[in-house]
């Protein structure tokens, strides 16, 4: 998974440089103004990131404006943002951004966990005068397609699990306890006591929120949004 993680964050950054011609021959050519003979404002980036924000089922904290610094293509304006969501609804935001009129780029994010949400803030600088390359939009809606196509377990293991979800795999080693394995040609079932009650199943079904991958010969392989994990038969543990 890291491997995998790696060589897509590779393959982005090649994509990057390979467009920075573009973008450099579109920055060259822009005016000083944008297409309404006028520079843009903090009131309308507002609406337009508070738009995308509660599209992608973020909740808004606050929206700060900045100083406006630099001139021709480098003038830009930063905005904070404080907002409330968890991880699918920030990732929808931040692939967002490059659908708004203007290039917005986080320059700055932190994220917090609470007790059931994230806490996000984040540091966003808009150009009036840049915009994302068609290509670039193109390459990012092709990759959402490959995703798409993936096997939706492949899909959520390899690029859509949740990195700030509480990590749940100690506490229920320690509340499960793998007792014993029955087997046959076609058909594996495990016995598996709880705290309060002995429980047996079979791979695909659900046990106390996790998901079983499998049962093995010795061990029971189990998975939560935070990874996966086996019980060991308890003879063999001992």
């Amino acid at each position: 998974m890291a491997l995998a993680e790696a060589q897509a964050r590779l393959d982005d950054a090649r994509e990057g440089i390979a467009h920075l011609p573009e973008l450099r021959s579109i920055a060259r050519g822009l005016p000083e103004s944008n297409e309404a003979g006028k520079r843009g404002s903090f009131a309308g980036d507002a609406r337009a990131i508070a738009a995308l924000a509660a599209s992608a089922g973020m909740v808004l904290s606050s929206l700060e404006p900045g100083s406006e610094n630099g001139s021709a293509t480098d003038a830009m304006r930063p905005i904070k943002l404080a907002a409330q969501a968890d991880f699918s609804q920030l990732m929808d935001f931040l692939q967002g951004l490059q659908a708004l009129p203007a290039l917005a780029v986080p320059i700055e994010s932190t994220v917090k966990r609470n007790a059931d949400s994230l806490h996000i803030e984040t540091l966003l600088h808009v150009h009036d005068d840049l915009r994302v390359p068609e290509a670039m939009r193109e390459a990012s809606r092709d990759r959402a397609a490959d995703l798409f196509a993936l096997d939706p377990d492949e899909t959520f293991q390899r690029y859509l699990a949740d990195p700030f979800a509480a990590d749940r795999s100690d506490a229920a080693a320690d509340a499960l306890r793998l007792t014993g394995l029955l087997r046959d040609r076609r058909h594996a079932l495990a016995l598996v006591e709880t705290s309060d009650s002995a429980i047996d199943v079979t791979a695909g079904e659900r046990l106390l929120g996790e998901r079983v991958l499998g049962v093995g010969e010795t061990s029971l392989t189990l998975a939560s949004d935070s990874g996966t994990h086996e019980l060991v038969l308890q003879e063999v543990a001992r």
